[in-house]
């Protein structure tokens, strides 16, 4: 059996912007995520689902989530055990409402290979946007990104959701306009 980093080694380096080791973290899973969705879907759902972009979304939020101070993933286990919750809940959400839009469109391209640099150039650019607005629709627009309903959102962030639709509306324009004027960052 070939030697494989430890998946926490592979998270540090991540973090210290190793975007190699986001290829291995992305290989590692990717085909165990996959398999583990198709598993949760019936063969007559699977149609009206794009699992792979399910997956996709996961590793999104993955990556945002262990690039903040103080989380930590102690082992493979752990952090198989972490995606698969992640994806359960995005394929029952998606099952509860199968007409339901995808997440809005930011531009963000799926973390294939090659694309890695891209892909995290993208999320960069949208924090720093969300930066200067307050935390409420900050939340709202990550929520958004992580393949949360509006329902779902304004839930979390204790607000209407005629707001929550204003608010990703708004930052869709916004983020689009500063886009078309300056190019990406």
């Amino acid at each position: 059996m070939p030697d494989r980093t430890p998946t926490r080694d592979l998270v540090q380096a991540y973090r210290l912007g190793d975007q190699d080791a986001a290829r291995e973290l992305h290989q590692r899973f990717v085909g165990l995520l996959y398999r583990y969705a198709k598993g949760r879907v019936s063969s007559k759902d699977r149609r009206a689902m794009d699992l792979s972009g399910m997956v996709q979304s996961v590793f999104r939020v993955f990556f945002q989530w262990v690039r903040k101070p103080g989380t930590s993933i102690n082992d493979t286990a752990h952090a198989g055990n972490m995606l698969k919750g992640m994806v359960k809940r995005r394929v029952i959400n998606a099952a509860k409402r199968p007409d339901r839009p995808p997440p809005l469109d930011f531009d963000i391209p799926d973390p294939a290979p090659g694309q890695w640099d891209k892909y995290q150039e993208r999320l960069d650019e949208i924090e720093r946007f969300l930066a200067a607005w307050d935390e409420r629709k900050q939340a709202a627009v990550r929520l958004r990104l992580e393949g949360h309903t509006i329902a779902q959102i304004a839930n979390r962030v204790d607000t209407t959701p005629g707001r929550v639709k204003h608010v990703l509306k708004r930052f869709r324009d916004e983020f689009g306009r500063r886009r078309q004027k300056t190019g990406p960052e």
